[in-house]
């Protein structure tokens, strides 16, 4: 049975409570929202799994551990990393389109052109390993101030929705608070239809 920390704002009692219930069920966690939760650091999964690209700057990876000791597959090995090149260029589009406000729409289209092609190889990629960019930048270890930074955020986004008076009974917060030392992902509006959204 696969459980997503979806936005990184469950708590792991229902999971735990329910992995205790049926020990001979294979609990697999997904922690992408959130790697450094206490859940993601506490788990007593069979195994658990977190996309990198989520939430540290760089194109590619992923990391698979087992918090139950369970035996982990060989890392893959193949090379295809063209994905991985095309969504590393779109960001450093993004980033100049960013910084420079003098960019063209062409520019952007085609910073998102780059980011989807590079979304499709990615997908369609089965056992390749890392690119060694995004090996090398991992190496060094990940910067705590970006997660404190992302649920500032949050915060900021919520005060900030919770001021405006004008806010439509139709649209709400899917959360305004998570549990101790959890990040969210980012704020996440509920809409009541597809129309409204």
């Amino acid at each position: 049975v696969l459980f997503v920390n979806y936005f990184g704002t469950r708590t792991p009692n229902d999971v735990v409570d329910w992995q205790n219930d049926h020990p001979s069920v294979t609990v697999i966690e997904d922690h992408t929202h959130d790697p450094c939760s206490k859940w993601a650091l506490e788990s007593t999964a069979d195994y658990a799994v977190s996309s990198l690209r989520k939430t540290i700057p760089i194109p590619d990876g992923a990391v698979l551990w087992s918090p139950s000791g369970k035996v982990l597959p060989e890392e893959p090995e193949g090379k295809s990393w063209t994905g991985s090149a095309l969504k590393l260029a779109s960001m450093i589009f993004k980033r100049d389109c960013l910084e420079n406000t003098g960019q063209t729409d062409e520019l952007f289209d085609y910073q998102r052109h780059l980011s989807q092609q590079g979304d499709e190889l990615l997908d369609e990629s089965t056992s390749d390993s890392i690119s060694p960019w995004s090996r090398e930048y991992l190496r060094y270890g990940i910067s705590k101030d970006w997660r404190d930074q992302r649920a500032a955020n949050v915060l900021n986004f919520i005060k900030s929705w919770n001021t405006i008076e004008e806010n439509s009974s139709d649209i709400s917060l899917l959360f305004q608070s998570w549990p101790a030392n959890h990040c969210p992902f980012n704020p996440v509006l509920q809409f009541k239809s597809l129309k409204e959204r």
